[in-house]
This record gives C-alpha cells, structure tokens and sequence, in this order.
C-alpha cells in the first residue's frame, strides 16, 4: 500500500516554505531585471532566454510584485526548469547573482524533498487551509538604542530593569578584541557588528569579503557559542556594507548554512539601510526591498534611524524620511513577523 501524504504541512516547513519562496523570487526577479529589463512579460521571457511558454508565464507569476513567499513557491516551475533559467541567464549575471540564483534554487529543491516527492504535493499541502490562531492582541514590541548603549522599550521608564540587550561598539574581528567584555555585558542579548579585519571599523576594504574573513567570523561565533549558552545570552549580529556580513547573500547563507545547522545562540539584528553603499542610494528601494524579501523572515530584530526631531542621526534625515521611510515600513508589514521587535537607532 502506497505511504499517504500528510494533509497539513507542520508550522516550520511552511515557514521554510515561506522564507525559501522570498528569496526564490528575489533573486529570479533580480535575473529578469538584469537580462530583460523592468516589467517582463511572459512573451518576452520565453523570446529572449528561449524558454517553453508555460514556464515562462510561471517564471513571472512568481515575480510580481506583493505575492507572499508560499504564493512564489506554488506559482514557480520546477527547480529544474528553474536550473534552465539560470543557465540560460549565466553570462548575464555577475559571479554573486549566479551563486545566489542557483543557491535559491537548490534550497527549493530541499524544500520539495523535505515536504513530499513532488513540487505538485507541496503545492497542494501549501494551498491546505490552515487552522485559523486567531487574532494576535500583542503589538509589535519597540524599542530604542539608549545613551548607555542600552536597549529598552520606548516607554520603559524603570532605568534599573535589566534591558531587553547590550550594544557593543566591538569589533569582533580585530586582533585585540576583547571578547570578555562583549560576554560580561548585564542583559540576555548582546549586539556587535560582524565586524571587518581592517584596521578602521568603516575602512572600505575588500579583505572583509574574503572567505577567510567569513571563516574566522564562524570560528569566533563556535568560540563564544557555548559561553553565551552558559550564559543564557544570544549574540546578535549586525550587518555593515563594509563588513564581513555584507549583503543579502552573505546574511542568508551565515544563517541557514552556519548558525542554524550548528545550534548556535546566534542571530541577526538587521540594519537594510547599513547594508547600502553610497553607489547604492540611486536604486536604493530595489536593494532594501531584496534585503527585507529574503531576511525579513530570518531575522531577530530590524534597526531603523529615529525620524527627525526625536534625537535622529544625519542617517535618519538622508533616507529615513519621505518616501523611503513609507517603503521600509510596507516592507517590515509584509516581511517581518509581529513578535520581531523594532528599535530606534540615534546613531
């Protein structure tokens, strides 16, 4: 007797399912804006990359624009079909889109085995009703970066209470850190950046994307591992544009491909407007919208600027007003679950 397929999917693989559908469509959108230019059509696609009709309608049904991460998923061809695309696409894209593309792909793939043994039964367990939960009554919990490089609730006024987590200005990757320090700070998280082997914290310097800058990054993490765990603390990790954690790429495979497998008490405390270069303001919705696709599910917190008058930073007052400050808030809606906290950066 043939094994009966389960009628639900469990909690965690639809949340895989949507995690790996975000960053699947990212990254083939980001392939038909690089080869095709803005709004593709499936008439286009199947011209210009040579493709069969039918998946080239499927390629853009699960690139437009709002759709949610289970929706891509359901709507994409099949990953090999998708292995298609990216060859066809290849010479087009530089060497980091193509690892990602291909890397999106192969996650997919895991993700149909792990549900069922077609991508047609892990289309019809997604679209499987769930039970409802009900109504969340808890808001989304803000908070704010103090003088004291505390963080605490923006309407915490017991100053005594231990806070919600530490913020260290260490760079994690110099030679003379000081990581006792880092694990001696009072709170259940402590947040760094990824840090740079450069001398200057914010020197722009390519050695902080090498693979060896990336390994000793993992070894200092498997170092403090199991003292955060004795500790009951998490070590939160915040991305820089100059830094080891870099981009969208890097954050992602950190995360699912190190932190996770290993068990670490480690997470990201993203900052998507940290992550862009100056080169990068021109498309700057563009980035911040594949930053919050992909690591929006991922994250364990989001750092905004403070707006103006409320003590921002220059920072707030060149990219946190305006149009840009509505955008980054429609992405936090539609990418970062309710219980992932918010807080307000005066730096």
């Amino acid at each position: 007797m043939a094994e009966s397929l389960p009628t639900a999917l469990p909690q965690d693989v639809r949340d895989e399912a949507e995690a790996t559908g975000l960053r699947l469509a990212a990254c083939v959108r980001h392939t038909l804006q690089v080869v095709i230019g803005n709004n593709p059509t499936a008439h286009t696609v199947s011209k210009d990359i040579a493709l069969d009709g039918v998946i080239a309608k499927r390629i853009v049904r699960m690139t437009r624009q709002g759709i949610t991460g289970a929706e891509a998923v359901t709507r994409a061809p099949s990953a090999e079909n998708l292995r298609v695309f990216a060859d066809r696409c290849a010479k087009s894209l530089s060497p980091l889109d193509l690892d990602a593309l291909r890397d999106a792909i192969g996650r997919f793939e895991s993700l149909i085995r792990r549900a069922g043994a077609s991508k047609g039964e892990l289309t019809s367990l997604l679209r499987t009703p769930q039970q409802p939960a009900g109504p969340s009554s808890q808001p989304r919990l803000l908070l704010r970066r103090e003088t004291d490089n505390t963080i605490r609730a923006l309407d915490d006024a017991d100053t005594d209470a231990n806070p919600w987590a530490h913020w260290s200005g260490l760079n994690i990757l110099a030679s003379d850190a000081d990581l006792d320090a880092l694990l001696a700070l009072s709170s259940p998280r402590v947040m760094c950046f990824s840090g740079t082997p450069a001398n200057d914290l914010f020197e722009r310097s390519s050695d902080a994307w090498l693979p060896r800058a990336f390994e000793q990054l993992c070894d200092i993490c498997a170092k403090l591992a199991p003292q955060l765990s004795a500790r009951n603390r998490t070590l939160l990790l915040r991305p820089h544009a100059r830094h080891v954690l870099s981009d969208v790429a890097r954050c992602a495979s950190f995360l699912r491909d190190v932190v996770r497998p290993m068990h670490w008490p480690v997470a990201l405390a993203l900052d998507p407007l940290a992550m862009l270069e100056d080169d990068m303001q021109v498309s700057a919705i563009f980035h911040i919208t594949r930053t919050f696709e992909t690591l929006g599910p991922m994250c364990s917190c989001v750092l905004l600027p403070l707006p103006r008058g409320e003590g921002g930073s220059r920072r707030s007052r060149e990219t946190g007003e305006g149009s840009l400050s509505m955008v980054i808030q429609s992405l936090i809606d539609r990418f970062v679950p309710p219980h992932i906290p918010l807080i307000f950066d005066a730096v």
